[in-house]
């Protein structure tokens, strides 16, 4: 039986899948003269992965079926692999056909150069050409992993908390997603404590509201004259953000939970509809200087809804993709 949607969980996927679309609209060349997107994207990058990976893991644990004998271990991961392997390639060679399309005729950053390259969407995802969705490939591993670890420690996910704490300083490498999976580990199994003691963090995260905020919003200031761990930078983002989705001005929202919905095919075309743009405008105008205050705009907004019109235009109306690329 299908548990009911968590609105408030639906709004935090939403503000998260903006964030991410905000920390798209560059690719490795930022523009001249604005040094405030510049700060703003580092600051980004230090907090908005872990609460888009707390918010996975939220709703990981929520709908996280009963898993006793290996063949509903087999049928989950079938389900898992369905759902986003298929995807994860089909963009990549979307991506890899549009970059070596492109870069015919215009500069683009991170280009598809050879066989060795295209490996890397195997083998290296977050260093490939195909970076921007690394995050499908790392979820994918955690549906792998996380109900054969659970197993074994017989569901004791504290036990499972401390080893991810403790992988996290661990050395590592890019391949086959070993930084991404032991980086975001630990926000992913606090999202699943935090379902699993749903009522006692709700009640915490509301009553102290506005420590969590002051907390977040020292974090952003200190950023400027310290270095704050990426993962405490993280931890201090999950309570303010998800209090912040929960104000009663968010009750009647309908945007963040249109973003939502549509986060899945959001993350995979984002990038795209963003570059086809970026690249028009370096080409014909500039996005250097104050230019950048009418093209960052622009930008968010064409990798928000450029995915939801692709899909309820075309992908929703052929069924191989819409099979691949799912709404909620």
């Amino acid at each position: 039986m299908a548990r009911p949607r968590l609105n408030d969980i639906d709004r935090a996927k939403g503000l998260a899948i903006t964030l991410v679309v905000f920390g798209h609209l560059i690719a490795d060349e930022f523009p001249v003269g604005n040094d405030w997107y510049v700060h703003a994207n580092l600051i980004l990058y230090k907090f908005h992965m872990s609460f888009f990976m707390f918010i996975t893991g939220v709703v990981t644990f929520y709908t996280l079926p009963d898993i006793r004998s290996f063949s509903d271990y087999a049928g989950y991961v079938r389900k898992k692999f369905i759902r986003l392997v298929p995807a994860y390639f089909l963009i990549a060679l979307i991506i890899a056909a549009g970059k070596t399309l492109v870069g015919r005729y215009a500069h683009i950053e991170n280009p598809v150069n050879g066989v060795h390259d295209l490996c890397d969407a195997f083998l290296r995802p977050a260093k490939s050409f195909c970076s921007s969705v690394w995050y499908v490939y790392t979820i994918f591993i955690y549906f792998l992993i996380i109900p054969v670890l659970l197993t074994l420690v017989k569901r004791r996910l504290d036990i499972l908390l401390v080893v991810a704490f403790v992988v996290y300083f661990l050395p590592r490498s890019h391949y086959f997603a070993e930084s991404s999976v032991a980086q975001y580990m630990f926000v992913f199994l606090v999202g699943g404590w935090a379902i699993q003691h749903y009522s006692l963090y709700l009640h915490v995260i509301d009553r102290y509201r506005w420590m969590f905020f002051g907390i977040f919003v020292a974090c952003i200031g200190l950023y400027f004259i310290a270095d704050i761990p990426k993962l405490v930078f993280g931890l201090c983002s999950i309570p303010a953000l998800h209090s912040f989705v929960r104000l009663r001005i968010f009750d009647g929202d309908t945007l963040l939970k249109l973003f939502a919905r549509y986060a899945f095919p959001i993350y995979l075309i984002n990038t795209m509809a963003i570059g086809v743009v970026r690249v028009l405008v370096q080409t014909y105008w500039s996005w250097n200087g104050r230019n950048f205050l009418l093209v960052a705009p622009v930008l968010l907004v064409v990798g928000l809804a450029t995915p939801i019109m692709v899909h309820r235009i075309f992908i929703k109306n052929t069924p191989v993709l819409n099979t691949i690329v799912q709404a909620q």
